[in-house]
């Protein structure tokens, strides 16, 4: 399973980010499909969040296999 990751930072403290996870949302099965369905899953995050937070980054990436662990 692939899981959509976020990493969101404050708009007046780019410095102050956070990792949003979207792997229990909606199953992934290949990169493809992550890439492609997790469009729109990044704009609803954007819509149902206050807008103090922007989103610097996304991948898609394996499950338990994030950036920072590697």
């Amino acid at each position: 399973m692939i899981e959509l990751v976020l990493i969101v930072c404050l708009a007046q403290d780019p410095d102050q980010c956070k990792d949003v996870y979207f792997s229990h949302s909606e199953e992934f099965y290949s990169a493809m499909q992550c890439v492609m369905q997790g469009q729109p899953q990044i704009a609803r995050w954007i819509s149902n969040n206050p807008p103090i937070w922007r989103v610097k980054r996304w991948y898609c990436t394996p499950v338990g296999r994030r950036l920072k662990d590697i």
